[in-house]
């Protein structure tokens, strides 16, 4: 179950999610700031616990302007193989 979190005016806040290498998941992060931004938070980026920079939602999160910082990068995958950057 997903608990309410509370964002104040003037306060720093920092967006998350696990996987947003897929479009969708770049969307909902920047839906997200957006709310943030509605709140009249400032937002300091989205903490991302893998990207996989070989797809489209880490470019589709920076393009509008949010600073990403995954745990994990991937570069590329293969079966039996994983290439980090």
């Amino acid at each position: 179950e997903r608990q309410p979190v509370l964002v104040r005016p003037r306060q720093k806040a920092l967006v998350r999610g696990v996987d947003q290498a897929r479009v969708e998941l770049g969307q909902r992060l920047i839906a997200q700031a957006q709310l943030v931004h509605q709140a009249g938070a400032q937002l300091v980026g989205a903490g991302i616990v893998i990207e996989k920079a070989f797809q489209e939602g880490g470019k589709l999160v920076r393009d509008a302007g949010i600073d990403v910082f995954p745990l994990v990068r991937i570069e590329k995958m293969s079966p039996g193989e994983i290439s980090f950057l």
